[in-house]
This record gives C-alpha cells, sequence and structure tokens, in this order.
C-alpha cells in the first residue's frame, strides 16, 4: 500500500498556509496525505519549532543581522 507524504504541509504560499504551520498540516490532513515531514530546528535555549529554515533570517528576509 502507497503511503503519501506532504512536506512541511500542504502550503500554498502565503494564501491559505504557510510552511509548517497547524492549518498547512490542517490541510494535509483534509487532502488525504497519510503522513506530514515538517521541519524541526531547535533555539539557542533549546525549544524545538517548525521552521524551514535554520534560522528566522533565513525565513524572514526583512530581519537584519
Amino acid at each position: 500500500m502507497k503511503k503519501y507524504i506532504a512536506h512541511a504541509g500542504i502550503h500554498l504560499g502565503s494564501t491559505a498556509a504557510t510552511q509548517n504551520s497547524l492549518r498547512s498540516v490542517e490541510l494535509a490532513a483534509a487532502a488525504g496525505f497519510d503522513y506530514c515531514e515538517l521541519d524541526i530546528h531547535f533555539t539557542s535555549d533549546g525549544i524545538p519549532v517548525a521552521v524551514h529554515n535554520r534560522s528566522l533570517n533565513e525565513t524572514y528576509r526583512k530581519i537584519k543581522d
């Protein structure tokens, strides 16, 4: 039996959901995906967060170093 995995959920640009968001996971489940692979990284104080890149600067280009 084939299994289908949604990468970072279903993220339709910024119109319905962003990558790794709860909404993108909900959309993947509603679309019939069996699994949802999320990008998990840890903050400097050890808190796990679901975000695509290792830093917010990579994700949100507007933030200055």
